[in-house]
């Protein structure tokens, strides 16, 4: 893969590589989640803190007790509720949310009642790029009923459009989840529509109502406030002690046992472990580069997908520079200028960290090759392993927009996500307004859901979205949207992998 020729661009990949060095040379606690609260409900101390591996025994108990409650909602599993509920399941699930933590991709955070884990309290796929996130909550049955969940979330909802600045927070509910839609409703949470087969949950793929709040809607003075105005919960003055006293002082104790030590063991370990997974690593590498899909035939002319190289960084400029009027209006804001936003090291950053995250297996990032010469991208972001969905987005140089390339590269695409990836759904975000797009959508067989009040900062402003969607089961009784109506050749090499930033469909 040839680099641009270019000190800048050398200077740029560099700076990214480092910038590994750099992670690991930061404080480490750094971006550890701190308590939330208290908050007095019913006379009781409510409050958010960080999960801990000593929670273990009460975790186990509550979700044993409570699984006619819980597991029907919950994502389905092959294991049985009470394999999916030992010491050791907790300690590496309270060790991947750490790291999820300290990554800025979640906030994991146990519901505490005078001091005793009652439940928890997240802020999951956390996107700073678009500042949204989905937000979820569980409680011990013996708690519910009494506010306890929607203080939790108030504290919550609190900390994510005060601290983190996100713009807009989700929550997709189960349509028959009637209680936890009235808790959302009470917080300010809006309809926004349903999503079909959103989830594997309680063994079978289930539609759900996709509820969202946005910062603009939040409450003068925050959420908690307004629900200490509305006398549902009182908010303490500092230094008083509410509710008895904490029996125990937090800790990092562990679950006395062999297998809770051997896991925690396992997870420290890993980094040194991939010194010895160096060849498979560069076989998984090289299937990536080697990936490409297609081609399928369009007005005479050959179009294929293949992984992004440094040497496109010339014909994206171009393009992008001249469809400026054409893709700006829809594009992600930023505080740089149109050209700057298009340099040369531009180019290299966004390839080297599109690879990144192929590699990583959290979207596949591709171009859109026609002739063999470069026309635009259309990637599989935010891919979920454990919910089997992803992003599209798809850009495309005007002057072949109108020969049907994007739906065949569409076509390309989702024809491998459903294949070779085993993706269950796949969304795409278009813009209000954005009529091509929606067309193209339609054409490819995604169906509208809903529509997403003030979802991504694009052209300037915070602007709505359409949702559009489209499951594997359905695609596969729809004919293809190919002009020769005829499924095109998709490659079954593996690659994975997803673009940092977010993108939406524009054509």
């Amino acid at each position: 893969m040839d680099a641009p020729r270019s000190r800048v661009a050398l200077v740029a990949a560099a700076k990214l590589y480092l910038g590994a060095l750099r992670q690991v040379l930061r404080d480490p606690r750094a971006r550890d989640p701190v308590g939330l609260g208290p908050l007095v409900v019913a006379g009781h101390r409510v409050a958010l803190r960080p999960p801990r591996l000593s929670d273990a025994p009460l975790w186990r108990e509550i979700r044993l007790r409570d699984r006619q409650m819980i597991e029907s909602f919950w994502v389905t599993s092959p294991l049985s509720w009470t394999e999916r509920h030992t010491d050791v399941c907790w300690v590496r699930e309270c060790l991947e949310m750490r790291r999820a933590s300290r990554a800025g991709r979640a906030l994991p955070l146990v519901i505490e009642i005078d001091g005793q884990f009652a439940g928890q309290c997240n802020l999951e796929r956390i996107d700073m790029y678009s500042r949204t996130a989905e937000m979820g909550i569980w409680l011990d049955s013996h708690a519910s009923g009494r506010g306890v969940a929607t203080a939790a979330g108030a504290l919550l909802l609190d900390h994510a459009f005060g601290a983190l600045a996100l713009k807009r927070v989700t929550a997709p509910i189960r349509m028959d989840n009637v209680a936890t839609a009235r808790g959302a409703e009470r917080l300010g949470f809006r309809h926004e529509g349903t999503m079909s087969g959103f989830l594997d949950v309680g063994g079978r793929v289930k539609d759900h109502e996709l509820w969202a709040i946005t910062s603009k809607h939040a409450p003068t003075g925050g959420f908690a406030r307004a629900l200490a105005t509305q006398h549902v919960v009182a908010i303490p003055a500092r230094g008083r002690r509410v509710g008895p006293a904490r029996r125990e002082r937090a800790s990092f104790r562990l679950p006395r046992s062999k297998a809770v030590l051997v896991a925690v063991g396992r997870y420290y370990l890993r980094p040194f472990r991939r010194i010895h997974l160096r060849h498979a690593l560069s076989r998984q590498r090289g299937a990536y580069s080697r990936l490409r899909l297609g081609p399928s035939a369009v007005s005479g002319a050959q179009v294929v997908l293949r992984p992004p190289r440094l040497s496109d960084a010339a014909a994206w400029r171009e393009i992008r520079l001249r469809d400026r009027a054409l893709i700006e209006p829809f594009w992600v804001t930023s505080t740089q200028s149109w050209a700057h936003r298009h340099t040369e090291t531009i180019w290299v950053r966004e390839c080297l960290l599109m690879r990144r995250a192929a590699r990583a297996g959290h979207a596949l990032p591709l171009v859109i090759e026609i002739d063999g010469q470069f026309a635009g991208q259309c990637n599989l972001e935010r891919i979920d392993a454990h919910s089997c969905t992803a992003e599209m987005g798809i850009w495309l140089d005007s002057k072949v927009a109108h020969r049907g390339v994007g739906a065949a590269a569409t076509t390309l695409l989702l024809e491998h996500a459903f294949g070779a990836l085993r993706i269950h759904r796949i969304t795409a975000p278009v813009g209000k307004g954005n009529v091509r797009a929606a067309h193209l959508m339609q054409r490819v067989g995604m169906k509208y859901e809903a529509t997403m009040v003030s979802f991504l900062d694009v052209g300037g402003q915070r602007s709505d979205h359409d949702l559009w969607a489209v499951m594997s089961e359905h695609y596969a009784l729809q004919p293809s949207a190919s002009p020769d109506n005829r499924k095109p050749r998709v490659s079954t090499s593996p690659g994975r992998d997803l673009i940092g930033g977010r993108s939406e469909a524009v054509t």
